[in-house]
């Protein structure tokens, strides 16, 4: 076995030691957590939007900005499920 042979086998064995660490750490997870927190930080997305909807006169930017919460939660909601089925 040759040097690079040695360095390419450790590193695969890194790898897939990672890997088991990692899938073990993602199954002890709380999704309801992981929502939770994803929910706060869409916070920080939504919050202007609902600031704008509160502020402006125009039917279509509050119909704009509805839209695109409802779609941000939406997309929360399926990321959430998405971790649920892959660790699950």
């Amino acid at each position: 076995m040759n040097r690079e042979e040695i360095k390419k086998a450790a590193v695969d064995t890194v790898v897939t030691i990672a890997k088991e660490e990692a899938g073990a750490v993602l199954k002890l997870l709380n999704t309801d957590e992981v929502k939770e927190l994803l929910k706060a930080q869409m916070d920080t997305v939504t919050a202007p939007l609902e600031q704008e909807i509160k502020t402006t006169d125009s039917f279509w930017v509050k119909a704009r900005n509805r839209l695109y919460i409802i779609v941000l939660n939406k997309a929360v909601d399926d990321i959430v499920e998405g971790v649920k089925k892959k660790i699950g």
